[in-house]
């Protein structure tokens, strides 16, 4: 009887074993990703690792039959990689350097306004794929065996924060605070799009900048927010100008640019080369190359919306920087329990030191003007000049309750002053240009239910733009007798009040009110000793506008987003209707389909106007539409696309048609000044963006195919290039991470602008009866310049925390070969040859030549 009862419970003991084994066929060497999730098949378990690490790893494996715990030991006996259960059916897999003795991790997590514990929240480290939650008493623990473990606390409603993984004391649970939201409705983050910092919402509508989060990127020593958004398919700049940023087509006066709710109406410092927003205090820029929400309205092309930080800090932290163009400094500090203080600045050294950026940069911008060294080689002048720019930023934050108040301050100044002395005559000649943006914001956010959100702002915006030219006597109790001047001055006051309700969790409705009131000024003049000339223009536009958008957000299904925005203008008597639709939709787990359409009013915009300045740069003034002279400007846009994600890869297609109404040669052409048509035009074109990442090495090749055409009927042949059309558009990025080390590489190749080219010299007679040559011009815009081709690169090294400083050091050099690109062609005449006739001659306006920068960033 007991060898019987013996020999049952080794038969049972035997099945039972042979039933928890699975038969393995494989006997060679095969990739440990595949041996994974082989066993996750045959064994009803799942693992968690980091598939960049492993997706190369390969592991010698012998055919058999296998258990879970044999071939577990078998798979990780000479793989570097080692496994834990977490329970009976998860895994995870670590690395074997990264593996340390088990130990408890605990704390208690916490509202930060009202210290009430907070129950269920995700307790999660992304990277390992585990984690816990909190119990009802805000309480959690768990057992942690890796050395790079990080987890962060996530709650809804609630900023996400990073509490670490320090070992913690059973006794004395660390405890933390989690801080509600700064967003009413945050855009949630789901994916990367091309880099760390750089990515794309949920709902495909914008792109999300992050400069603290951003690698080192071609050509660039600091994360330049208007640089880095030339890196997006469809954005472009044909003339190497920050200020003038081309969206899909439309021209930069177009786009609306906001810096924490304040309309800017100049965006960069010596006039192009540095945008006029400091990377070091911004906290995130969205920017939309269509689709836009109908919260934004008065422009018909993209918006760049820029958030400086609000985040209020445990502690003082204080940045100083400098590169070879300028320094900077930021402050952020704790004021009160709840309240912050946040503070820029940043100035340029070029009156300090002429560096050779500085130099490269000033013969790119001032080539072709008055301003161009080569000008001032006669013996009997001297020159002298002045440049300096800067910028600040002050901002307040205090949190109360379920309120949130904030006040903003931005200014930025550049100013140019430039003197040419006339010995003979005791006399100088002075060019002064000042060129001011700022403005002011207060908000009012509150919570008043969990459903309902509101946020009101109160905006003013001041630009001003300020010439002057006079003959300076050198006795100063003369007046002057020949001076000429411009100006021109926009004030810009806003109010907006916005509400949130998300009566679901999936459907959410956002509507509100907005007040702009626009005030414009130009006022242009000279003086002769006998004669006054004057000209006075003041535009006022006032826009009322209701808004409203419905967003249906249906993870892994749908994004819809269905709004309307109705505008007033009293000034006008004119309504105008703006609809907009937006539709993302999931075909599958890798694939998502999108289409938006919109259409778009704009009411204020640039002129060009040559006779502003006797610089020869810097020569447009806005105005106000007045629907006669100047017209308000119409958009239609349609846009479609696919985006397909599998494992590192990205494959994002946009095709887009947009139609413009209400332009007018004064705006657009400088070829025609004197001959002023209204027109339209018309933008065609595909957006094609193909990336891959590979562990720490992040490459992405863009390609745009577009055509941008201007018509005005008045204005032969009818229908032209614009003057920023290109055909092709390339660019391929490479970013590199090695330890501290980042590097980056970047490749542009564009076809060449269109020009009007000239065909010779013909003797005509004027209106007095007098004759001249005459230049002979060709079809307008039916030329086109050399391909543009540049490459960048940039390299920086983090030097880490050392007794509390972090920092990094930083090289880059634009333009690496030193290729010429030619970025304009005029044409003039020369002086009279043999015969009498003068020459046909022609000036090219070159770009940037080879320009190094260097910096160096400290914060503690």
């Amino acid at each position: 009887m007991k060898v019987s009862t013996t020999l049952l419970i080794i038969y049972i003991f035997l099945t039972v074993n042979l039933l928890s084994q699975n038969s393995y066929e494989i006997n060679d060497t095969v990739s440990l990703s595949k041996i994974l999730k082989m066993i996750e098949e045959k064994n009803n378990v799942s693992f968690s690792y980091n598939h960049s690490q492993i997706q190369n790893e390969k592991i010698p494996f012998k055919a058999g039959n296998y258990n879970l715990d044999e071939v577990l030991n078998l798979v990780f006996a000479e793989s570097p990689y080692v496994y834990e259960f977490i329970d009976s059916k998860r895994i995870i897999v670590i690395p074997k350097n990264e593996a340390s003795d088990p130990y408890l991790f605990c704390g208690y997590v916490y509202d930060y306004n009202d210290a009430q514990p907070l129950p269920y929240v995700n307790i999660f480290d992304p990277k390992l794929q585990i984690g816990t939650e909190t119990d009802t008493d805000g309480y959690f623990e768990m057992v942690v065996n890796n050395k790079t473990a990080s987890f962060v606390a996530s709650y809804i409603g609630y900023e996400i924060q990073t509490l670490g993984s320090e070992k913690s004391d059973p006794d004395n649970c660390k405890m933390f605070y989690l801080k509600t939201a700064e967003q009413l409705l945050s855009t949630v983050i789901l994916r990367e799009y091309l880099g760390d910092g750089i990515d794309q919402s949920t709902n495909s509508k914008s792109i999300v900048l992050d400069p603290g989060e951003m690698n080192v990127l071609p050509g660039l020593v600091d994360n330049d927010i208007f640089a880095t958004t030339l890196l997006l398919p469809g954005i472009n700049s044909p003339k190497e100008s920050l200020d003038d940023i081309f969206i899909r087509g439309g021209t930069p006066d177009q786009n609306l640019v906001l810096w924490d709710g304040i309309p800017m109406y100049h965006t960069s410092h010596l006039f192009g080369t540095i945008s006029a927003f400091n990377p070091f205090i911004i906290d995130q820029v969205d920017v939309y190359r269509s689709s836009i929400g109908s919260e934004f309205g008065g422009r018909v092309s993209g918006v760049i919306d820029i958030k400086s930080k609000s985040k209020i800090p445990d502690k003082v932290n204080i940045g100083l920087g400098v590169n070879m163009t300028h320094f900077h400094m930021d402050i952020e500090t704790p004021l009160w329990k709840n309240s912050a203080l946040f503070f820029s600045y940043r100035r340029s050294i070029t009156d300090i030191w002429a560096s050779p950026t500085f130099l490269n940069y000033a013969e790119r911008v001032f080539q072709g003007s008055k301003v161009e060294p080569e000008r001032f080689s006669e013996s009997n002048l001297a020159y002298n000049d002045f440049f300096a720019f800067n910028d600040a930023n002050l901002k307040w934050v205090y949190n109360h309750n379920k309120s949130k108040f904030k006040i903003s301050m931005f200014g930025a100044l550049n100013e140019l002053d430039y003197s040419t002395a006339l010995p003979n005559v005791n006399a100088f000649l002075l060019d002064k240009l000042d060129l001011n943006n700022g403005g002011a914001m207060f908000s009012w956010e509150r919570k008043w239910s969990d459903e309902l959100d509101s946020k009101l702002v109160i905006t003013n915006s001041e630009f001003n733009y300020d010439y002057e030219l006079f003959l300076q006597l050198e006795d100063e109790t003369i007046e002057p007798p020949n001076r000429v001047w411009s100006n021109n001055k926009i004030t810009d006051g806003g109010l907006k009040l916005t509400f949130d309700w998300k009566p679901e969790q999936y459907q959410r409705f956002r509507f509100g009110w907005q007040l702009t009131d626009n005030i414009i000024n130009v006022n242009l003049g000279r003086t002769e000793p006998d004669t006054t000339e004057m000209q006075m223009q003041n535009f006022e536009n006032q826009i009322q506008t209701l808004f409203g958008e419905y967003a249906l957000e249906l993870p892994d299904i749908v994004n819809m987003d269905i709004g309307l925005r109705f505008q007033n203008s009293p000034i006008l008597e004119k309504r105008f209707f703006e609809p907009r639709i937006s539709i993302v939709t999931k075909l599958n787990e890798d694939m998502r389909l999108k289409a938006s359409t919109s259409k778009q009013f704009q009411f204020v915009s640039q002129l060009v106007a040559f006779d502003i300045n006797d610089l020869g740069f810097s020569n447009q003034i806005w105005v106000a539409a007045d629907d006669q002279t100047i017209p308000v400007i119409e958009s239609n846009q349609w846009v479609g696309g696919i985006m397909y994600e599998k494992d590192d890869w990205t494959l994002d297609v946009e095709g887009y048609v947009k139609e413009l109404v209400g332009i007018t040669s004064l705006s657009v052409l400088s070829d025609l000044l004197s001959q002023y048509a209204q027109g339209k035009s018309k933008v065609r074109g595909v957006d094609i963006l193909l990336k891959r990442r590979y562990k720490n090495f992040r490459s992405w090749l863009s390609f745009t195919l577009s055509e941008t055409l201007y018509e005005f009927p008045s204005i032969p042949p009818g229908s032209f290039p614009a003057p920023h059309d290109q055909k092709y558009i390339i660019q391929w990025v490479n970013l590199y991470k090695q330890d501290q080390w980042e590097f980056s590489l970047g490749v542009n190749l564009r076809s060449g602008l269109p020009y009007r080219n000239a065909s010779g010299l013909e003797l005509e007679q004027n209106s007095q009866g007098n004759f001249y040559y005459a230049i002979q011009y060709e079809e307008l815009n039916a030329a086109r310049l050399d391909p543009y081709f540049r490459v960048d690169g940039s390299v920086i090294y983090n030097f880490g925390q050392q007794e509390g400083i972090d920092g990094y050091i930083g090289f880059s050099i634009q333009n690496m070969t030193n290729h010429r690109n030619v970025l304009g062609r005029e044409f003039f005449r020369g002086r009279q040859d043999g015969s009498g006739k003068p020459t046909l001659l022609s000036n090219d306006e070159l770009g940037l030549k080879w320009t190094p920068n260097f910096t160096v960033n400290v914060s503690f």
